[in-house]
């Protein structure tokens, strides 16, 4: 493997010659894996790029797509679900800037037979 791709997250792809076996498809990756020892790993999605946890299901199809890309009931109830949480819940804490958050004062510690 050369040293430029050596920390990269992998893009998988079913091998030609061995349904069992994936391999990463980036440019200059010799990764190649059994789909056992893929399971709950990081990947990047063929089709938006963005990293997602591996699951049998996406390893059944030849090139592993993430759930916001996928066609599969599953996922469509997956997507659905998350827009209703996002309705109810426009703005998250993760989204705020760090300023607007409240200061919170730590009280001071009070010992019992006070």
């Amino acid at each position: 493997m050369s040293k430029i791709y050596k920390d990269h997250i992998h893009t998988y792809e079913r091998s030609l010659s061995n349904k069992e076996v994936y391999r990463c498809i980036s440019k200059n990756c010799t990764h190649y894996q059994r789909r056992e020892f893929l399971r709950d790993k990081e990947a990047l999605c063929n089709n938006c790029r963005e990293p997602f946890i591996l699951t049998w299901e996406q390893l059944k199809n030849k090139r592993p797509v993430c759930l916001k890309c996928s066609k599969s009931n599953k996922a469509k109830q997956v997507r659905s679900v998350a827009d209703q949480i996002a309705d109810l819940f426009p703005v998250s804490v993760a989204t705020l800037a760090p300023e607007a958050l409240p200061e919170v004062k730590p009280e001071e510690p009070r010992m019992e037979w006070e």
